[in-house]
């Protein structure tokens, strides 16, 4: 068994529906760049690092069936320290993280006493809760660990969990108890953080390859090319610098996009950038797009905001990516105005057809159940989809559970929200049951709203894909709808 100094690990989170039934379903994630770049950070500071991409290897972990295989990939060395990674400021990459960070860390536990920490959004909204829920961590880095992550790992490998008591951007389970309440670090030039260490993913892709039940020859990857966001919606906005917008170079970004295919040049591509708004800076749009453009890589996606996608933005997109990522969550105004999204259907739809007129593909972003929801704006909505996908007026939907996500308004203050939550982790919103439920309603309703949606995206889409273009779609029968949530919702007798 090799020793050394640190271990970087990117915690799974419970299985969604698709992965439960089938572990190796073929629905899968990039692999992002926040533990990749965390692990460069640690290497260029003289650690001697190594990286587990579990979150990507164990997409479906089952603890019955794959607890030893863990036990195995986690007995390969011994590290002197070890960090748990996940993004700093993407809800959905972090909540559910902690059923991973307490799997891996009790195992670890078994054998070994070092220093075990996380970092990431959770590190940054709520650390005391999971100090208290995962017994076998030890300390949290606060805010965007790039900034200290180095200092913090050298003190923790060198002198132990004693020594970042004092740290101010560290809260450990001493100072917790204590009410310490850190400082968020923060990177203020992305530029001057180094290339993701790549060569460190080399044996989680070939551990993910080796579990695929579908044999797809690569593997995706994702990079950011920008820090923070200009609107604060209020199911996502919700850690210091948020508005705090921040790019990378286009030089820096070439720099990245050349180190992933030397390493991986036949076994990976870049999918998808990680950036909350890539098209805020129509500069930085122009010098990404020569990137891809110059090296003839096109993404499958990125995402944006309505108001953000101009004509000037959509030329310089169409070349090299597939499609703009656009989230209306919503196609109600009012519930658009109460989520804070900055933006009406019309605005949306707008976009859309600059998007179309520019050769540019689109989806959008669905949110079901969020506290402004009814039974009527979920008949809405789910009319709303068919109609967008069988006119062809955008290319994809996806829809997902909302998430009472920690740090965000609607979670800070769900009373005022008239929010209940059950599950203050347990979040998935891409096939998750739901964390939270309403005055208006329950959590079958929701989960059962958010199942019908895929069902009638997977089917228009099938259609239209058949039959081409529908004609107008009458309306829904709303009395049968709202009779069968009304069923949903009652309690069995």
């Amino acid at each position: 068994m090799q020793t050394i100094d640190v271990l970087i690990i990117t915690p799974f989170r419970r299985p969604d529906f698709r992965h439960a039934i089938a572990p190796t379903h073929p629905a899968e994630e990039p692999i992002d760049s926040p533990a990749l770049r965390v692990s460069a950070i640690c290497e260029n500071s003289g650690l001697d690092t190594r990286l587990l991409a579990l979150q990507n290897i164990f997409v479906g972990f089952d603890e019955a069936n794959d607890t030893d295989t863990l036990r195995q990939l986690l007995g390969e060395a011994r590290p002197k320290s070890v960090l748990f990674v996940s993004d700093n400021l993407i809800a959905s990459r972090s909540t559910a993280t902690v059923y991973g960070i307490d799997v891996v860390s009790t195992i670890l536990r078994e054998s070994l006493n070092v220093p075990i920490g996380f970092c990431g959004r959770l590190a940054t909204t709520a650390a005391d809760q999971v100090l208290e829920q995962t017994p076998g961590v030890d300390f949290a880095i606060t805010g965007e660990p790039e900034a200290v992550v180095s200092d913090v790992l050298i003190s923790a490998t060198m002198q132990g969990v004693s020594a970042l008591v004092e740290h101010p951007n560290v809260i450990t389970r001493e100072s917790s108890l204590k009410g310490k309440q850190p400082e968020a670090a923060f990177v203020s030039d992305p530029n001057l953080l180094p290339v993701p260490a790549f060569h460190l993913a080399e044996r989680s892709v070939e551990l993910l390859l080796a579990r695929r039940a579908f044999r797809n020859a690569s593997v995706p990857f994702s990079l950011r090319t920008s820090y923070g966001c200009k609107f604060r919606c209020k199911f996502c906005a919700g850690v210091p610098n948020w508005t705090d917008y921040r790019t990378l170079s286009a030089e820096n970004f070439g720099r990245d996009v050349d180190r992933l295919y030397q390493v991986f040049p036949d076994t990976a591509y870049l999918s998808f950038l990680e950036d909350e708004i890539a098209t805020r800076d129509l500069a930085h749009v122009r010098g990404i797009a020569k990137v891809l453009l110059d090296r003839s890589v096109r993404l499958n996606g990125l995402y944006t905001h309505s108001s953000l996608l101009t004509k000037e933005v959509v030329e310089q997109l169409a070349p090299v990516v597939d499609k703009v990522f656009l989230g209306l969550d919503n196609p109600s105004d009012d519930v658009l105005r109460k989520m804070g999204k900055g933006q009406r259907l019309s605005t949306v739809l707008a976009a859309v057809q600059r998007a179309r007129e520019g050769g540019l593909r689109t989806h959008l972003e669905w949110i079901i159940g969020s506290p402004n929801e009814t039974i009527q704006s979920l008949i809405t909505s789910l009319h709303s989809i068919c109609v967008l996908l069988a006119s062809n007026t955008v290319n994809s939907i996806n829809t997902y559970v909302f998430c009472p996500h920690p740090g965000t308004e609607y979670r800070e203050k769900s009373g005022e929200h008239g929010l209940i939550v059950h599950e203050p982790f347990h979040m998935l919103e891409s096939g998750g049951y739901p964390a939270s439920s309403t005055g208006a309603l329950t959590r079958n309703q929701i989960f059962s709203a958010y199942l019908m949606s895929q069902i009638v995206i997977s089917e228009i889409v099938d259609a239209r894909r058949q039959s081409g273009t529908a004609g107008k779609l009458p309306a829904p029968a709303r009395a049968e709808l709202e009779r069968i949530f009304a069923e949903i919702g009652e309690v069995d007798g």
